[in-house]
């Protein structure tokens, strides 16, 4: 951990919600260990108390289910009687189906819109009224696809929902120029966690840098410290095709996105390459240059790029 990144948190109160999960935990964990006051929240009281107790952190449990705001909102009350102030809310709660999106079921839709869209945006109207009272505070969510709008095949829908979460966080930005209001989407890499394990060979494949949570945690702390609104790890190349798809996404398409995407279709089925017809509905690439292996890989390879970040 950078001295800095530990100093920036000494002391801060931190809110985690998503604290059970993979990514959640570490970071309880890792600003805990920097001198934060963490409190963990999510929706199961009884793993948020073993998080607690196995974390040593603050016992001020925020147990609050997200997708219904009178119960936020009560137990933001009882929440802020107690620690007095919140410096950073950092949401880390996610759901993912790795399906195409007309194969899911309408419980499967709305379930993924309520946790990645829905659930964040009533939690940062929960908590918003606080940091306006204050005059500072920071949100930060832990998503993925890049700037939020990368999306691949069996991800659309949960790109949808991060790419809405972004944008309302660019729009809430501006309703509140006048207090010290900041906001962060972080995208770490892919991180190796229990629901991720199953697609780490994708990944490898896809020639993607893989990460502990705890290094997630670490560089999440970086981002919050350089006051960032968009930070993303990874490979020149991912942050090339972000970049490329956010203004030519038909190119981007051609060059690299055609060819990841039907990698990314053989490990539609938990993680077990699945030669699904839907497969050859991809157009081919026109850039064959490129694919005679991975592309990232392809990048790496003539440029000898090391693993950076972009941040804005």
């Amino acid at each position: 951990m950078n001295n800095k990144d530990a100093h920036y948190l000494k002391n801060k109160t931190v809110l985690v919600y998503g604290a059970t999960g993979g990514i959640g935990r570490a970071v309880v964990s890792v600003f805990h260990g920097c001198g934060a006051r963490v409190i963990a929240g999510g929706r199961n009281c009884g793993e948020l108390e073993a998080v607690g107790r196995e974390q040593g952190t603050d016992q001020s449990l925020f147990c609050a289910d997200f997708t219904d705001l009178d119960n936020l909102i009560k137990n933001r009350d009882r929440l802020m009687k107690t620690i007095g102030r919140l410096d950073i809310l950092v949401i880390t709660a996610g759901h993912d189906i790795r399906k195409l999106f007309h194969q899911q079921t309408a419980d499967e839709i709305g379930r993924t819109i309520r946790t990645n869209l829905v659930g964040t945006a009533l939690l940062l109207n929960t908590f918003l009224p606080v940091f306006r009272q204050q005059g500072a505070g920071t949100v930060a969510t832990v998503g993925g696809f890049g700037d939020g709008r990368l999306a691949f095949p069996c991800h659309a829908l949960d790109a949808s929902c991060r790419a809405g979460v972004r944008t309302l966080f660019e729009g809430v930005q501006r309703e509140n120029p006048e207090t010290s209001l900041r906001f962060l989407y972080f995208c770490p890499p892919a991180v190796s966690t229990k629901t991720e394990t199953p697609y780490i060979s994708l990944w490898e494949e896809l020639g993607v840098g893989i990460v502990t949570p705890e290094t997630a945690a670490e560089q999440l702390a970086g981002a919050l410290r350089r006051g960032k609104s968009w930070y993303m790890t990874g490979s020149a190349f991912e942050r090339f095709g972000v970049r490329l798809n956010a203004v030519f996404p038909g190119l981007a398409n051609r060059l690299f996105m055609n060819a990841m995407g039907k990698t990314m279709l053989r490990y539609s089925s938990g993680g077990r390459p699945d030669h699904d017809h839907t497969i050859a509905k991809l157009p081919e690439s026109k850039s064959h240059l490129f694919f005679h292996f991975p592309v990232s890989l392809w990048m790496q390879r003539l440029h000898g790029c090391p693993v950076e970040a972009i941040h804005f």
